[in-house]
């Protein structure tokens, strides 16, 4: 990848039950010409959709970051939710401030971050590919779930 190319992210997220089911998000990340750099996904097991949404393009952001791949990025994303808060920052649940401030901060850190709207289920290739990734990682963590019997409200104790 040559220093400086401009970085693009195609993020989806999922959620079995909206709120508080399964959810899941994906992230590719390409170079200026589409070649693959990475994908990842990975789930929740009592969240929503928004979140499952907003968490991939943390991810893929804290990817770009972390390896210091370009202080360029394009994110492409499905949900009007967030590339609206993105760009706007209009108006968002208390219960997703925990995410926002991680977006806001890594905003901060990336000199040069746009926004683009796909729409979803349409036949963008690496859109399609986040949503599989997504939906795949939802799926994944439900079955591991109800495999070992989870109980999704169970609380922890760590002393």
């Amino acid at each position: 990848m040559q220093p400086n190319s401009k970085i693009k992210i195609y993020t989806d997220g999922s959620c079995r039950t909206n709120p508080g089911g399964v959810g899941g998000w994906g992230v590719v990340i390409t170079d200026d010409d589409q070649n693959i750099v990475s994908t990842m996904s990975g789930g929740e097991p009592d969240t929503t959709n928004s979140r499952m949404e907003l968490v991939g393009v943390i991810k893929g952001l804290e990817v770009v970051h972390l390896y210091n791949l370009s202080d360029s990025v394009t994110v492409y994303s499905d949900s009007r939710y967030v590339i609206d808060n993105c760009i706007k920052f209009t108006n968002y649940p208390i219960s997703e401030a925990d995410l926002w401030e991680r977006y806001f901060t890594l905003k901060d850190l990336i000199k040069d971050i746009s926004h683009v709207w796909l729409p979803g289920h349409r036949g963008t290739p690496l859109q399609e590919i986040a949503d599989t990734l997504a939906t795949n990682a939802s799926g994944d963590l439900k079955a591991w779930l109800e495999k070992r019997n989870w109980n999704r409200k169970r609380k922890f104790s760590f002393t």
